[in-house]
């Protein structure tokens, strides 16, 4: 269960996923010169999710300045109206965060529900920092161009932006969760701070759909030939990590530069270019670890998933919220962990408590071991490789909002409560055009070790949110996983919008002939889709993954 944090279901509105008949006119004639007008912002905007927000906000801003670019340059039109949907969220976005200030005083002047302050706290944060962060990021990429002599012109800039749009879309709804986990069944907060946060969200919203029907556009006037990432690239890059150079050595016994893994993470530089790595030698670590936003390009290797461990018990049983119960937080971009192990021993007893934390873009986690019940792992937002990790848990113990893949994992079930049901993942996927979902590739799901899940149902997933997204491919399930495969969030049924996958799977559990009848659940996922999934293509981790040893494809 996420009640704790995450109890708030999606909505239900019905995004548009393909560019509108109008606007794939307006390009052909774009092609032939034909000058842009407000009926072309019209029909822009008419591809998005909240086309009347989208013009209303966006027609005045740009009918006061003096005209765009060439006005019969369609393609320059459009860049600059993606760059002002995100400047108009921003402003928005900004004025939201001000309005939840005053409220977040008020509570505290006639409310004693603290409760109801700190997620009000946590929202604020969430988006004055964290929001904010990514659509200025939007804002900072350059912008590609269909221009074939443009060597910036990359799917992966696309991917990048993706990226960032759909992190500021996910803080909007992780704050939405934060007062959910509050409200105790009262809907009166939630229906003010909706009313405070809904047109930076649907603006961000719409600045994705602009986005994509960007990208179609450059494709289109490119004649389809922007580069991308060969897919066929190698199985393995050969590893550059073998023989490191420590550029800090943690040591409960004294042996090292530091005692403790926080004050290593507290000498490392801001923002560095450079990688920064860290030694954390074997031992148990008790201690809350908190890789901050500007602390990227972390590195930290441990002497094994079983002898280096970070454990912690923070728990929503005992009044921690699931988004700061995390024993091990990561909010750095670039962080690479390997041979380590992060846990939460809270126990099943104790509700959602999360031992890990993953907040950070082109994050990697190789022979990792991520332990706890509920709620064990949080994939928060942005893109993360899990590469040989072993992961325990029991109710939705591999949730959030990322585009995550587990490569060559072990998905370990625990036994969880009396009455509860164990399941896997529990995604996040709020929208169409979102990046978010789990691939699960060359994996292998099981009990964990000395458990005893006799009579317990162990399902592969259920949907969190309208689009929840996770695809499993050549795993090895036994016989743990129910016949029915996948399980509702609640009712009997699930959105006909969700993306389930199971692509060439083994073992006892891997039978799909009592699947559930979803119309979005693809039992028999076709080979060239289940290839959407990969490691190159799902989080275009080719371009990351260097000099891990870590398979590419």
């Amino acid at each position: 269960m996420l009640s704790s944090l995450y109890s708030g279901g999606g909505k239900n509105s019905q995004t548009k996923v393909v560019i509108s008949l109008s606007l794939l006119l307006i390009m052909i004639l774009s092609l032939m010169s034909v000058t842009i007008s407000m009926d072309h912002l019209q029909a822009i905007c008419s591809s998005t999710p909240y086309p009347d927000l989208c013009y209303n906000r966006l027609a005045p801003a740009i009918l006061v300045p003096p005209p765009i670019r060439d006005s019969n340059d369609f393609y320059g039109q459009l860049q600059e109206v993606y760059k002002l949907s995100i400047e108009v969220a921003v402003n928005e976005l900004l004025t939201a965060s001000n309005e939840l200030l005053k409220l977040e005083l008020r509570l505290e002047k006639v409310s004693s529900q603290r409760k109801s302050i700190t997620a009000l706290k946590l929202c604020r944060e969430l988006l004055s920092v964290n929001a904010l962060t990514n659509l200025r990021h939007s804002l900072a990429v350059p912008v590609p161009s269909p221009s074939k002599d443009n060597q910036s012109t990359t799917p992966e800039t696309f991917e990048d932006l993706k990226t960032f749009l759909t992190a500021a879309g996910t803080y909007h709804r992780t704050c939405i969760d934060a007062v959910d986990d509050v409200s105790n069944g009262d809907t009166a907060l939630r229906n003010v701070v909706l009313r405070v946060i809904t047109n930076s969200s649907e603006l961000t919203s719409n600045s994705l759909a602009i986005l994509h029907d960007f990208e179609v556009y450059a494709e289109l006037t490119n004649g389809m030939m922007m580069s991308r990432s060969n897919d066929e690239a190698p199985l393995v890059y050969q590893s550059s990590y073998d023989q490191l150079t420590y550029d800090a050595v943690v040591a409960k016994d004294g042996s090292g530069n530091f005692t403790t893994i926080g004050d290593a993470l507290n000498a490392a530089p801001s923002n560095s270019e450079k990688r920064f790595v860290i030694y954390v030698k074997e031992g148990v670590y008790n201690e809350i670890v908190k890789v901050d936003i500007d602390k990227v390009n972390v590195m930290m290797v441990g002497d094994g998933m079983g002898a280096t461990i970070v454990t912690g018990n923070l728990n929503a049983g005992n009044g921690t919220p699931t988004y700061y119960s995390a024993t091990f937080t990561v909010s750095g971009a670039g962080f690479v962990a390997r041979d380590m192990g992060f846990e939460n021993t809270a126990g099943a007893a104790m509700e959602q408590a999360v031992a890990l934390m993953a907040n950070a873009d082109k994050g990697i986690f190789l022979r990792c071991r991520i332990a706890g019940y509920q709620d064990t792992l949080l994939a928060q937002a942005y893109r993360q490789l899990f590469y040989d990790c072993h992961v325990y848990g029991t109710v939705d113990f591999i949730f959030g909002y990322s585009a995550a893949v587990f490569h060559n994992c072990r998905i370990l079930a625990r036994k969880p409560l009396t009455g509860q049901q164990n399941v896997i993942t529990a995604q996040g996927k709020y929208e169409p055009m979102a990046k978010s979902g789990f691939s699960f590739i060359n994996c292998s799901v099981a009990p964990a070790d000395g458990e005893d899940l006799t009579g317990v149902s162990t399902f592969l997933g259920r949907p969190w949110k309208d689009y929840s997204t996770a695809v499993f491919s050549y795993t090895l399930m036994e016989s743990l996983i129910d016949p029915k495969g996948w399980v509702a969030y609640s009712g009997d049924t699930a959105p006909d919008t969700i993306f389930y996958g199971e692509h060439v799977n083994t073992g006892a559990g891997a039978k799909i002939t009592q699947r559930v009848p979803w119309k979005g659940l693809h039992a028999r996922l076709g080979t060239s889709h289940a290839n959407k999934f990969s490691v190159n293509t799902f989080i275009q981790g080719c371009d990351w993954v260097v000099g891990l040893g870590i398979p590419c494809t």
